[in-house]
């Protein structure tokens, strides 16, 4: 197949497929995505000691 008739290799086709979701979405997650999802599950974890925190010591509001 010729580049030039803008065909697609079958390499090509199968790194697609490898890196990206149907979707169109990488695959791979970015070092900052990893943070990301970190950081979210220290801000659940706070937020349910917290709500916990003011369960045992009745400062839930009505």
């Amino acid at each position: 197949m010729c580049p030039e008739q803008g065909s697609v290799s079958r390499l090509d086709k199968v790194v697609q497929r490898c890196l990206y979701w149907p979707d169109g979405r990488r695959k791979k997650r970015s070092k900052s995505h990893v943070v990301e999802q970190s950081h979210n599950r220290m801000c659940l974890l706070a937020q349910a000691l917290v709500d916990k925190y003011n369960e045992n010591h009745n400062l839930c509001g009505v």
